[in-house]
C-alpha cells in the first residue's frame, strides 16, 4: 500500500500543542505586554513551541508582531482622546514632556553614532599612517643593508651643521 501524502493524510499524528483556546489566551497576554516566554509559561508551552507553530502558520507571525504594539497603540490613543475630548491638561502635559524625552533620547543617540563613527574613522586615518611609517622604515632598513661598512662610518662621522657652540 503506497504511503499517503501529508495533505491526504488528514488529522493523524500528534495534536497540535497550541488550539484556538490557547492562542486567544497566548493574545491576551501579549496585548498585555508580557514577553513571550512570560505568555508561553501562562499557556503551559515552550518558546520552541511556539516557534514551530508560527512556521506551521506563517499568518500567525504578523498578528504576533501587531498584539505586541497593540497595548502601546491603545495607551497612545487613550491619551490623545482624553487630550482631545476632555481638554485634559494633565494628559497634555504628560504627552508633551514624554515626547521631549523622547527626542532628547534620540539626539543623543545620534551624537553617539556620531562620535563612534568619528573614533572607527581616527583609527583607519592612523592605522593607514602606521602603514605608511612602516614602509618608509622598511625602505630605509632595505637602503641601510646595502651601505658598506665604509659608508657607514663616513656617515657616521658627517660634520651635520650642529652647533657644539664652538664659533
Amino acid at each position: 500500500m503506497p504511503k499517503a501524502k501529508k495533505s491526504e493524510k488528514g488529522k493523524a499524528g500528534r495534536p497540535e500543542a497550541i488550539t484556538t483556546e490557547k492562542l486567544n489566551l497566548f493574545k491576551t497576554f501579549i496585548i498585555a505586554g508580557c514577553t513571550l516566554k512570560e505568555a508561553c509559561e501562562q499557556i503551559e508551552i515552550t518558546p520552541n513551541t511556539w516557534r514551530n507553530y508560527c512556521r506551521r502558520h506563517p499568518d500567525i507571525l504578523a498578528k504576533f508582531n501587531k498584539w505586541k504594539k497593540e497595548l502601546e497603540a491603545r495607551a497612545k490613543l487613550n491619551i490623545a482622546m482624553k487630550i482631545t475630548n476632555e481638554k485634559d491638561i494633565n494628559s497634555s502635559i504628560y504627552y508633551l514632556e514624554r515626547q521631549s524625552k523622547l527626542k532628547e533620547q534620540a539626539a543623543k543617540t545620534a551624537l553617539n553614532r556620531a562620535r563612534a563613527k568619528q573614533v572607527k574613522m581616527q583609527t583607519k586615518l592612523l592605522e593607514k599612517q602606521l602603514e605608511e611609517i612602516d614602509t618608509s622604515s622598511s625602505k630605509i632598513s632595505k637602503t641601510m643593508d646595502n651601505l658598506d661598512i665604509e659608508t657607514l662610518e663616513k656617515l657616521a662621522n658627517l660634520d651635520v651643521g650642529v652647533d657644539d657652540g664652538a664659533n
